[in-house]
């Protein structure tokens, strides 16, 4: 991928939600291969991509539709998130518990996963589930792709009122959502 299709990818991302859904199969091919210059020279991009899918409308028809186009999403995602933790100091500092985590669609086929490394201090992850997680997350695809970026999530709020069910200790819980708040509020750390 081309800083020009980096370019198209953001003017994509700018777009209302039923053009995006149109668009971003194409401008989002390859960008697995290239995280590296997403991260680095279009850190903004790789934010409102993350941010974009995480409130989408309609995200479980379009993840039947699309499957592929999420499952591309899920690996840039988590491989963004893994250079991050490998590269900042401060995200390294803050990823001191072991986690497993699975995330699990009730509405559609969407799955993904992460685990956490304490030592050296990185997270990674990607579609599809882990054999044995140590927190397990369950709800519609909506409210889990809320957990990755939506500013205006909150994961106690949601648990509260039911949105999602939880599987393991709610305690973990809560540190895994503190760790994940930082890991992905550094981007912009990363050069």
């Amino acid at each position: 991928m081309t800083d020009v299709n980096f370019d198209r990818l953001a003017t994509v991302l700018e777009q209302d939600d039923d053009d995006l859904k149109n668009d971003l199969p194409d401008v989002l091919a390859g960008t697995e291969q290239e995280l590296d210059t997403l991260l680095l020279e279009h850190p903004d991009c790789f934010e409102d991509l993350s941010r974009r899918l995480s409130t989408l409308d309609g995200i479980a028809e379009y993840a039947g539709n699309e499957p592929e186009t999420v499952d591309r999403f899920l690996t840039v995602l988590w491989g963004g998130l893994e250079l991050i933790s490998e590269n900042v100091p401060e995200v390294q500092e803050e990823v001191t518990d072991e986690f497993s985590v699975d995330w699990e669609a009730v509405d559609s086929a969407v799955t993904f996963h992460m685990t956490s490394h304490p030592d050296p201090g990185t997270v990674s992850g990607g579609p599809g589930l882990l054999e044995n997680s140590t927190l397990s997350f369950k709800g519609e695809t909506d409210v889990l792709f809320s957990m990755l970026n939506d500013p205006d999530f909150n994961p106690v709020t949601a648990f509260m009122g039911g949105s999602f069910e939880l599987q393991g200790p709610v305690d973990e819980a809560m540190t895994f959502a503190q760790m994940m708040e930082t890991v992905t509020t550094n981007v912009e750390n990363l050069n």
